[in-house]
Formats: C-alpha cells, structure tokens, sequence
C-alpha cells in the first residue's frame, strides 16, 4: 500500500537514488511523487545516464514536473539555498494548503532541511529513502545495503555517523 503522501523531490536525492539503481521505488512508496520544474531543469543539465531512468518514469506519469509558485520566500532566502531547494520548499508549502494528504520534501542540503522543518514541511533525505523502501520491503537488507555504497561510490557525502547508523538500520 502506498504511503498517503506527496514526495518533492530536490535534484541531488533524485540523481543519487538514480545512480544507486533505486529511484524506480519512489513511485512505489508515495501517492504521488513531484519534481518541481527547476529541479527538472538542473537535472536534464547534467548529461548522465540517469536521466533516462528518471525520464521514464516522468513520461509513465509516475513523477510529475510542476512549476513552483513564486512566493516572499523566494526574495527571503534566495541568497542561502539554491533553486532546487527553494523549489521544493515553495511547492511543499502549496500542496500542503491545498491537499489533505501530507507533504514530504525529499532534501538533502543542511540548510534547506534546517528551513523546511522550520515552515513545518516534513523532511526525508536520500539516506532515509533507502531506510524507508528497506522497511517497506521494497528492498531486502543485501540490496538496501548494497544501494547504499553506490551512494556513496557516486558522490553522496553524508556525515559519517549517519551512515553509520543507516547501515545498521539497512541490516535489521
């Protein structure tokens, strides 16, 4: 059963789960998974193979592309976080306003976090997707495992201690 919930999806966790072999799950675990269209547009810039995986599931509908509102947040903030970031934190805040069902902003940046949990939008990294679809049996530990040292082989830098205690959440 899916989760009732909307996933925004930022460019660093979506092109990290794809290079993980991974992001073919998403649509598995939420009810509707978003990319907003700045977001779309930092990742079609990275020419990668990825972006394939990633297409397809945008041309199956399992990811939508949306345009962010242009909100005060926007002006506030745009000097500390990126487009992506304040792309999916505007949008995060318009959906919630206007579904019941709830919001999760797929972030990895401290900062960006840090300011979705304070304008109380619901946080998940990329790491935490692993532990998610890992829980779901989406993944078995082997695999979950193995997903994350592509992680990590690709370039995702996570504090030490949250992979570590990822690791041991992947293997229960």
């Amino acid at each position: 059963m899916l989760l009732p919930i909307t996933a925004i999806l930022n460019a660093s966790p979506t092109i990290l789960l794809a290079k993980a072999g991974v992001i073919q799950l998403i649509p598995k675990l939420f009810t509707s998974v978003v990319i907003p269209k700045e977001v779309h547009d930092e990742i079609i810039r990275k020419p990668e193979e990825e972006l394939i995986i990633i297409n397809q599931l945008i041309y199956k509908k399992q990811i939508t592309i949306t345009k962010k509102p242009t909100t005060l947040l926007d002006q506030m903030v745009s000097e500390r976080l990126g487009v992506g970031e304040l792309a999916v934190i505007s949008l995060s805040l318009k959906v919630m306003s206007g579904q019941k069902r709830e919001v999760l902003a797929i972030l990895d940046d401290k900062p960006a976090r840090n300011l979705a949990t304070l304008l109380g939008v619901k946080v998940l990294g990329t790491l935490g997707v692993l532990v998610l679809a890992k829980k779901r049996d989406l993944l078995d530990s082997q695999s979950a495992l193995e997903s994350l040292n592509r992680l990590m082989n690709f370039g995702g830098f996570f504090d030490p201690f949250l992979i570590e205690k990822t690791k041991l959440e992947l293997k229960s």
